[in-house]
């Protein structure tokens, strides 16, 4: 199963010079947990998340006039639209987050993809190893027979 799949498209963005209100709107208006940051001609330069807001900004003494450039997180992970779950799964461990900006091969943002989502596919990944071992098992034609 590939990112493509299940990933959510297009992301939802906001510049560097949106303010936290503004943000936080917006994940709301579009029920997001986070916004990809982009540069005036598209170009990733961050991700603020919910919890940024929370966090780093409110948290820290903030108000909703500051820009999400004070809160953002600048070096972000991505994955391709062409990986594997399994390799988006690993990535998300490593880099310890629950959500991944989406890039083609050229680096242009095409989406996100959450844990949720990593969830979902893996779940269905399950659910069809449970039904061939059920066919199997059940005296289902298997694998091996002619």
């Amino acid at each position: 199963m590939l990112v493509c799949e299940f990933m959510h498209s297009p992301a939802v963005t906001c510049t560097s010079d949106a303010t936290l209100e503004h943000a936080a709107r917006e994940m709301d208006r579009f029920n997001v947990g986070c916004l990809v940051v982009v540069s005036a001609n598209g170009h990733l330069v961050g991700i603020v998340t919910d919890r940024d807001i929370a966090v780093k900004g409110m948290g820290w003494g903030h108000d909703a006039a500051t820009p999400v450039d004070k809160v953002m997180t600048r070096s972000v992970a991505t994955i391709q639209s062409s990986a594997l779950i399994s390799e988006v799964a690993s990535k998300m461990a490593l880099w310890g987050v629950r959500r991944m900006p989406v890039v083609d091969v050229s680096g242009e943002l095409k989406g996100v993809i959450a844990l949720d989502d990593v969830t979902t596919a893996m779940s269905n990944e399950i659910g069809f190893l449970r039904k061939t071992v059920s066919t199997q098992t059940s005296g289902g034609r298997g694998w091996d027979e002619s």
